[in-house]
Parts: structure tokens; C-alpha cells; sequence
């Protein structure tokens, strides 16, 4: 998404799925560009196909000021797509040679 709608509309998508608890961490300044860490959790708004109640899971952004006015995020969705289970064994697979 390079456009400010673009950007908008996925925020917009996001936060309508989930509950983001965030706060700023880490902050690092180059030369003409800032990032800007936010973490903490996120929450799936809608209960599961099982009916069971979401729980939080850690969820962090990066966020990007760069020259001219740039602005980019970087973050994970999978939080918000599935349940924790199946992200630790996405997770147990990619660490199995």
C-alpha cells in the first residue's frame, strides 16, 4: 500500500478485527529516517469456530518516518488470523531442519 487511502482502509481492516494493547518501546533516529517500536498485545475480536473466547497474544509494530514525509508499519498479522496453537506449530515447523 503506498497510498494514505491505502493505508487507511488496511488500518481500517485491522481494527476491525482486533483489539491492539500497545505502548511505545524503543526509539531509534538515523539520519533521515525514525523507527519507532510499539508493543504489547492484540485480541481477535470474534470468538473462534469453536466458540471459545480469544485470548491475548503479543503483538508488536514497527513504525517508520522516513525522508519526505515517508510513513510505513511493519507487523504480523497471523495474531489476528488464527488462534495461538496453530502459530506455535507454524512457528515448531520453521525451526525443524
Amino acid at each position: 500500500m503506498v497510498t494514505k487511502a491505502g493505508k487507511q482502509a488496511y488500518l481500517k481492516r485491522l481494527f476491525g478485527k482486533a483489539d491492539l494493547n500497545l505502548k511505545a518501546g524503543q526509539v531509534a533516529f538515523g539520519t533521515s529516517t525514525t523507527y519507532i517500536e510499539w508493543h504489547g498485545s492484540v485480541t481477535r475480536k470474534h470468538a473462534t469456530a469453536g466458540g471459545k473466547q480469544n485470548q491475548a497474544v503479543p503483538f508488536g509494530i514497527v513504525e517508520r518516518f522516513g525522508p519526505d514525509g515517508q510513513w510505513e508499519l511493519y507487523f504480523d498479522t497471523l495474531p489476528v488470523l488464527t488462534d495461538p496453537a496453530t502459530i506455535n506449530n507454524l512457528l515448531a515447523q520453521l525451526a525443524t531442519p
